[in-house]
């Protein structure tokens, strides 16, 4: 279908959790063996291989792009009949299907197929294990409330992924907005402006031709006016322009480091985010984009933390982890590379004092004084 939602692979993000801790309850295999009668060594080797066999599929599988997925779920059929030949327990790994087949289809492909799996755990039951009714309908059961665990993580997956591209969307549609705004802004004042510096260059050189020099001159000092007008009103306008916005930019990041499962602490000060201007917001944002691209690359914790706050006339941004790093064996200091670097010089840019500590993990701390970068824009615009 046009309009249908490419889903990320199942062994992907917060989803990687429960598609291999959910291999637990597939240990439920053994149990008839602890209640039937006795079999041979050759038997248990048998029943041991298809286990093996199955959770090497089912790893395959929820590794495996949409597309191959039939051919997987065919190999799967197979195996579980196999297994179920010689160990009604067999009959359990069947709910896997289930879930595969209820997370990456529609509901009414996923129900057929789970019916068709149903329809061969009873074959089972009516066939080889008579007597074994009451574990074989747990099995249905089984396969019934996976199936409702891979619709469930179908539809929140979906939800999530139609909500990241319509705020995507409404970004770009809000930079397409500013883009037109700047665009007016920049008409409407170089327009008006641009005219009255044309009408007075000829004005200076018609009064020039007559020889009136002094009237020439008082035309060319107001001309020189508005041009010096104009340049301030370009450069007041430019300044207003947000490069990056920080609050989004936080959200996003946090967000990827959910998918990697890192617990988020979080503390903001939205009255900071809100006092910046546009050179001390890139700025921030790109510190705070380096830091969280640092941690999603190297850090082996699972915890991270971001605070923003003021004080007086400063205001801090903190970033911390509990991850292990390398240290220099002299001073125990942080060693610093690109990125690092990078930090630093952009925060030499807002006058900031940058500190990099290893506190139970790598702190990065940021300092800066909120008005320096307002002042030195309006001296820049005077």
């Amino acid at each position: 279908m046009k309009n249908e939602v490419l889903l990320p692979l199942l062994a992907e993000g917060r989803k990687k959790k429960w598609a291999y801790t959910s291999l637990l309850f597939s240990l439920f295999y053994f149990t008839p063996l602890f209640f039937g009668a006795t079999k041979d060594t050759s038997q248990y080797v048998i029943i041991g291989t298809c286990y093996l066999v199955f959770v090497a599929f089912y790893v395959v599988t929820v590794n495996t792009p949409k597309k191959l997925i039939p051919v997987l779920l065919v190999c799967l059929f197979l195996i579980n009949n196999a297994a179920s030949v010689f160990n009604v327990g067999g009959a359990i790994l069947f709910g896997y299907m289930s879930f595969v087949v209820g997370y990456y289809y529609r509901p009414a492909v996923s129900i057929s197929v789970t019916s068709g799996v149903m329809l061969s755990i009873l074959a089972l039951q009516h066939f080889m294990y008579p007597g074994q009714w009451l574990f074989l309908l747990a099995c249905l059961l089984n396969c019934c409330a996976l199936l409702g665990f891979g619709f469930m993580e179908r539809r929140e997956t979906t939800h999530l992924i139609k909500d990241t591209q319509a705020k995507e969307a409404l970004g770009t549609l809000s930079a397409i907005a500013e883009r037109e705004r700047i665009g007016r802004d920049l008409h409407d004042i170089a327009g008006h402006a641009l005219s009255g510096i044309s009408l007075k260059a000829q004005v200076a050189d018609k009064l020039m031709e007559k020889g009136k020099y002094e009237q020439a001159r008082s035309e060319v000092k107001e001309l020189a006016t508005l041009s010096q007008n104009l340049l301030s009103e370009i450069r007041k306008t430019v300044t207003g322009i947000k490069h990056l916005s920080m609050e989004d930019e936080i959200e996003k990041s946090l967000a990827q480091l959910r998918d990697k499962q890192f617990i988020i602490e979080k503390s903001i000060d939205t009255n900071v985010l809100t006092s910046l201007n546009a050179v001390q917001e890139t700025n921030l944002t790109l510190i705070m984009k380096e830091c969280m691209t640092n941690i999603l690359r190297h850090c082996n914790g699972n915890l991270v933390s971001i605070t923003v706050a003021q004080e007086n006339d400063t205001a801090s941004m903190v970033i911390q982890d509990n991850g292990i790093v390398a240290t220099n064996d002299t001073n125990s200091a942080i060693v610093k590379g690109n990125g690092t670097t990078g930090i630093e010089e952009r925060a030499a840019i807002l006058g900031a004092k940058v500190d990099f500590t290893i506190d139970k993990g790598v702190c990065v701390s940021v300092i800066f004084p909120l008005l320096v970068s307002q002042n030195n824009t309006s001296k820049e615009a005077e």
